[in-house]
């Protein structure tokens, strides 16, 4: 789970720093927008997937009780 933290961390790192080459290169754009795209969807990979371990640990918490 640390992993997936330290993961999603690098991933916003890597959006804000291409965030920031957006504005500084408006002729040449297409290569930061192309990665910044890549890195939102791997953003929301990372996401969705925490999503399921940890909703998958709290089924099994739950059902440990039951």
């Amino acid at each position: 789970m640390l992993q997936n933290k330290q993961c999603i961390h690098s991933l916003i790192k890597l959006r804000e720093h291409y965030q920031t080459l957006l504005p500084e290169c408006v002729s040449t754009i297409s290569h930061p927008t192309e990665q910044l795209d890549r890195t939102y969807t791997l953003l929301i990979d990372q996401l969705v997937e925490q999503q399921l371990v940890e909703s998958l640990l709290q089924l099994r918490t739950y059902s440990k009780h039951y």
